[in-house]
């Protein structure tokens, strides 16, 4: 279920520029979930039925990307 809340911004960098999630990700990226206790995303698929156990998926199914300057880039 997507969550309509107002989405807590990240520590601000050094431009003082904390970025947060955005809700119209979620018609972007279908497959995300959002976590409030994180203030990430997830791959919701990936999370419930994946059985990947590379490194590199950690972050979609254990930790969380948070780096939303990388994301509104695609």
């Amino acid at each position: 279920m997507q969550q309509r809340i107002e989405f807590p911004r990240n520590q601000a960098s050094d431009r003082g520029d904390g970025r947060r999630f955005s809700s119209h990700w979620y018609a972007k990226y279908e497959w995300t979930e959002y976590s409030v206790q994180t203030n990430s995303i997830f791959c919701h698929t990936c999370r419930n039925f994946g059985q990947s156990r590379r490194e590199e998926s950690k972050v979609w199914t254990e930790v969380g990307f948070r780096d939303w300057k990388k994301l509104d880039r695609n």
